[in-house]
């Protein structure tokens, strides 16, 4: 009874204000009533995300409500009123446009979940917090960190938007969170670690990793939720058959020491706790490498005049420098690259002369095998010998790799070549790119299963049928790696979850971190570098395209984060202008542990969910400051011919803040895009002017960023306070 009347009278409070209960913007229909129209509501925050939370005022169906709003950032038990427009977006109802927002009280009771069965997932759940137990993890991967839970009454989806979480298939789970509806799908979603609760007495809760890796042994490292035993069977083969290592010692934290091992060798493995009353964890496979007895050096190249530390292996080109390490295989030379066409009117035959270099080493004996993506036209390979078995992949998405691996048997001549560059003319000599080189013999044994898993078979001839592209790979690769005592960690997309390794780097920086992407667009990714920038990391970024559609650019800019938009002195763009095709994230070059992350990763949910990627992140000192000597010069090529316009584009904004009229004012008359966003990137209001002088006015009160542009380039963006 007292929470009747406690509900009461929070109905009672809305209609005081005159507002909507959430009951009637919800309609009891697949389209709200008030859809398009501005009203005003209230209710308490169940879950926040980033740019967004969701609120309720009730405890049963038809109660709940999505706000799309990167301009407020209420808490858990907030009780809000707030003003938007409804709208009924990709068929979910939610608020966005606030134009009125104020906390009533805080620290309120988060109304109670309420359970549902995974059938019962309905439009009347919609936004509505929500819990299912005893459902089955029915499939563990569903692509962009989906997965799926089924109690026998029908499945439902589980979504990351607030934790990203690997799931282990034919587990119990029970799931909490406010009920999420997109692409045709009613989704879960979990607002922290702790709204998914695995139903088992004994779990792992941290993956087993590879640890104090030498020549002949490894450590193997991982940790339960209750005190158990621990158990490490391992082969060469997955029967595992060279035996068990253990450790009787009953703790929630378990290493277990594999000794005896060869160089070089490529190990599998399964760990699993016990405890006392025999209850066992799921196990847990995994693939182990130990550490080789090649030389271990790892070399950075770039496609521009600055290279920080050496030079390409022959002055001239990256073309060049990839011709030369073809020029070294000796008995075996897997190929794996997405394109290979010329988009540049300017461009000649260079990619030719890589397709030349291969056909030599195959008349030296050397066996060749080339992995191309199905999309590009790739007129290159026309050129190659027709001898040479060529498998063309990914029907679903696309193979993104652009690796290399030359002589994976020998200990001196095994090198693997991966980074950013196609083997296009724009990528060759226009675009930003990396190459990056291993003499590591670990490293190319386990690209090589990578590449045998997509070629469907580990000789010359392809295994179509078997092969696997996109998210039917399996995670069955070693990721942990010392070559030449620094630490490496290799992961595929989509089977290996690359995007929260990456998370997982930028949690642990300690003083800086710069990056350089093409496209990035992954929310987790966002939300990791705004976290570390509220930690106090130096942060700058480097974007690219800016434009794409759920670009993080405008929500770090909101978030005060140092990021740039690249662009090309001469106004000119892709593909006549250079493209900063690159994906890599550098931190702490002059800290104890400095930290790269490249390869073929875009900061993307298909790269993440559906892309053939590779991903390299690499704990060297020499490989880190290369890559900031990068960082710097494309700064440079973005200021160094554009500051006389910069200058003349300076903006003056004042009063600031103010209570919605201001003036802008520049050094110089010319004509120029003046764009105005909101808090969360979306247009308020664009004019073209011409004057050095221009009076403005935002009817709401709120953050907002003014981007100056002419018909080039981004010169300003500018934070305004309306209060």
């Amino acid at each position: 009874m007292r929470r009747f009347l406690q509900l009461l009278a929070f109905f009672i409070g809305i209609s005081s204000l005159n507002a909507q209960t959430i009951y009637e913007i919800q309609g009891q229909a697949a389209a709200s009533p008030y859809a398009d129209q501005v009203v005003t509501t209230q209710g308490i925050v169940t879950a926040v995300y980033s740019g967004s939370y969701f609120i309720q005022d009730g405890d049963s169906e038809w109660t709940g409500l999505y706000i799309f709003d990167n301009t407020q950032a209420p808490a858990l038990g907030d009780s809000i009123s707030i003003t938007g427009t409804i709208v009924e977006y990709f068929e979910m109802t939610e608020m966005k446009d606030i134009t009125a927002f104020s906390v009533l009280s805080s620290g309120n009771t988060v109304p109670e979940a309420i359970l549902i069965t995974t059938g019962e997932a309905s439009e009347a759940y919609e936004s509505v917090f929500i819990k299912v137990e005893n459902a089955t993890c029915t499939n563990p991967d569903l692509g962009y960190g989906e997965w799926e839970i089924n109690d026998g009454t029908g499945a439902i989806v589980v979504n990351d938007l607030g934790v990203a979480y690997t799931p282990i298939i034919d587990v119990n789970y029970h799931i909490t969170g406010p009920m999420d509806y997109s692409f045709g799908n009613y989704k879960i979603e979990p607002r922290t670690i702790d709204d998914i609760v695995q139903d088992l007495s004994l779990f792992i809760t941290k993956t087993p990793i590879a640890s104090n890796i030498t020549n002949t042994s490894f450590d193997v490292e991982w940790e339960t939720n209750a005190e158990a035993s621990a158990y490490f069977e391992y082969g060469l083969t997955t029967d595992y058959e060279i035996g068990t290592a253990f450790s009787t010692v009953s703790s929630t934290t378990h290493t277990i020491s594999v000794e005896n091992l060869d160089a070089g060798n490529i190990y599998y493995g399964k760990a699993y706790s016990i405890n006392i009353d025999n209850d066992t964890t799921p196990i847990h496979h995994g693939a182990y490498v130990t550490q080789s007895e090649s030389s271990g050096e790892i070399l950075s190249y770039f496609n521009e005049m600055y290279i920080a530390l050496g030079k390409n292996i022959v002055e001239t080109s990256v073309k060049d420098t990839i011709i030369a390490y073809i020029e070294k295989a000796q008995t075996s030379l897997d190929v794996a690259v997405y394109d290979l066409t010329n988009h540049s009117p300017n461009s000649d035959s260079s990619n030719y002369e890589i397709i030349q270099a291969i056909n030599t080493a195959y008349d030296n004996g050397v066996n060749v095998r080339f992995i191309t993506d199905d999309s590009p036209t790739n007129t290159a390979l026309e050129s190659l010998n027709s001898s040479i078995n060529i498998v063309r992949g990914n029907a679903t998405a696309i193979m993104h790799n652009k690796f290399l691996i030359i002589d994976s048997e020998s200990v001196t001549n095994s090198w693997v070549l991966t980074g950013s560059t196609n083997w296009t003319y724009n990528n060759l000599f226009m675009d930003f790119n990396n190459l990056v080189c291993i003499q590591d013999q670990s490293l190319a044994k386990s690209y090589e299963l990578e590449f045998n898993e997509m070629w469907g078979s580990n000789t010359l001839i392809p295994d179509l049928e078997k092969g696997k592209f996109g998210n039917e790979k399996e995670d069955n690769t070693p990721h942990f790696f010392n070559i030449n005592n620094s630490n490496v960690e290799l992961y595929f997309s989509p089977s290996d979850k690359t995007t929260a390794k990456i998370v997982n780097v930028i949690d642990q920086v300690e003083d800086n971190l710069s990056f350089a992407m093409m496209v990035f667009t992954e929310d987790n990714l966002g939300n990791a570098i705004i976290n570390a920038k509220e930690r106090g990391v130096d942060i700058f970024g480097i974007i690219d395209y800016v434009e794409s559609s759920g670009s993080e650019f405008d929500n770090l800019l909101a978030n005060n984060v140092d990021v740039i938009d690249f662009v090309n002195a001469n106004g000119e763009s892709w593909p006549t202008a250079s493209t900063l095709h690159h994906k890599f994230l550098v931190a702490d070059f002059n800290q104890s542990n400095p930290v790269v992350v490249t390869g073929t990763h875009n900061w993307s949910a298909s790269a993440e969910s559906k892309n053939d990627e590779n991903t390299l992140i690499i704990y060297n000192a020499e490989t880190a400051n290369a890559f900031i000597g990068e960082v710097l010069t494309i700064e440079d090529y973005i200021y160094s011919d554009i500051a006389s316009n910069i200058a003349k584009n300076h903006i003056s904004v004042y009063p600031n803040p103010n209570e919605g009229n201001f003036t802008i004012e520049f050094d110089t008359n010319k004509k120029r895009t003046i764009e105005i966003l909101d808090g969360t990137g979306r247009l308020v209001n664009k004019i073209n002017i011409l004057s050095k002088t221009q009076i403005l006015s935002i009817e709401n009160s709120g953050i907002y960023f003014i981007k100056v542009s002419d018909e080039n380039h981004v010169f300003s963006t500018q934070k305004i306070i309306i209060q």
